[in-house]
């Protein structure tokens, strides 16, 4: 929605994204047109094209509303789970193409092994593996911001036609819900990148008790003793209370309690 009210010429501006995807471009096309990959530079741009994402979250998209439409009979915006999906479907897709293309990199190293006397290190196969993915991944973010800044301008503008608003309406919902989706995606990685070591230091055998040496200046069993001595302490105060209010009541309706004595003998 943002995208609508900035400028065009905002597509001019360098990010990130636009920055990392250039330098993994340009890395992607000059290595990959060498022997013994022997790529095209209009393959590498064709492979840089979003049209993966773009086919799945199309697709999910549409079986969102017609699933809205028909419960609510209304077009509802896509839930979080639908961008986790999609997210999902994205990671699936990018897995799928370093398996495939991983294997067919390693065929072609054998090949230009067996056909010249110049040895290339198998290890050159794996970095050349992950720079395509991530410059995939980099241009895909690049070509749907700017995408969306050129079509969501277009949205409800008076001079559109009717026949057009609604495919219009189609391909913003699609191309923020792939960039919502990239973004989840992303996010996801470097959250789990963060926590990896963490992880492993959780599987330590003394970490736990340095833990609790350093954030309470004392040991575990000392820290858990506390704490039930607190639970305890407080499940005192409270019965304590509840009697002396039990108390309390009888000496000030002593009459009603013997009448409903009486009454029960």
């Amino acid at each position: 929605k943002k995208k609508a009210l900035s400028s065009l010429a905002s597509v001019l501006l360098p990010s990130k994204e636009l920055i990392v995807s250039i330098f993994l471009l340009v890395l992607v096309i000059v290595r990959m047109t060498e022997p013994p990959i022997n790529w095209t530079v209009g393959y590498v741009l064709l492979v840089a094209l979003p049209l993966g994402p773009l086919a799945i979250c199309s697709v999910v998209f549409t079986c969102w509303w017609l699933i809205s439409r028909f419960l609510t009979s209304k077009h509802e915006q896509p839930v979080p789970i639908v961008y986790h999906f999609c997210a999902a479907l994205i990671l699936a897709e990018l897995v799928v193409e370093a398996v495939g293309l991983h294997d067919k990199l390693f065929c072609k190293f054998d090949d230009h092994l067996a056909n010249h006397s110049t040895t290339i290190p198998h290890s050159m196969a794996r970095t050349f593996m992950f720079a395509v993915i991530a410059c995939r991944y980099f241009c895909w973010r690049v070509g749907i911001n700017y995408a969306a800044y050129i079509i969501a301008p277009s949205e409800g503008h008076a001079q559109i036609a009717k026949v057009l608003r609604a495919p219009i309406s189609f391909g913003l919902h699609v191309l923020r819900l792939t960039a919502g989706s990239l973004m989840l995606l992303m996010d996801a990685s470097l959250g789990i990148l963060i926590q990896c070591p963490i992880l492993f230091l959780a599987f330590v055998p003394t970490i736990k008790k340095l833990h609790f040496l350093c954030l309470f200046h004392a040991s575990e069993s000392a820290v858990l003793g506390a704490k039930n001595n607190a639970y305890e302490a407080k499940r005192h105060r409270i019965s304590k209370l509840r009697s002396n209010s039990t108390k309390h009541s009888q000496n000030e309706f002593p009459d009603s309690c013997c009448g409903v004595s009486s009454c029960a003998a």
